[in-house]
């Protein structure tokens, strides 16, 4: 996402709130690109895609929307991209049932 004069207020120049909203909305496609990608949007804590650390920055906005600081717009956003909010109780993907299963056959073949 570009940053232009004719889609910026105040004839072009990038205000504090300009900066963060065009930030926050970068940081969402990030995350779309990763659901599209991995066809889920579990994103594990030490994920880091396009040089992102998208993991930390997930968590973070599951943390402010738990605790009632993320914008209605924000959370629309996240939600549209395909955030899961709640990881651990939604069904786990494929490939990490299978990660699981495989430790789960290592640790009962060290008995």
């Amino acid at each position: 996402i570009g940053y232009t004069a004719h889609r910026l207020p105040h004839g072009g120049r990038r205000t504090p709130t300009t900066r963060r909203r065009f930030r926050f909305e970068e940081r969402v496609e990030v995350l779309r690109s990763f659901v599209k990608q991995r066809g889920h949007g579990s994103v594990p804590l030490s994920w880091k895609q396009d040089g992102f650390a998208l993991g930390s920055w997930v968590c973070a906005q599951r943390r402010r929307w738990q605790a009632g600081q993320l914008k209605a717009q924000c959370a629309e956003m996240l939600t549209a991209a395909g955030l899961d909010w709640n990881p651990e109780t939604s069904e786990l993907p494929e490939e990490r049932r299978r990660k699981k299963r495989a430790r789960g056959a290592q640790t009962r073949g060290k008995r």
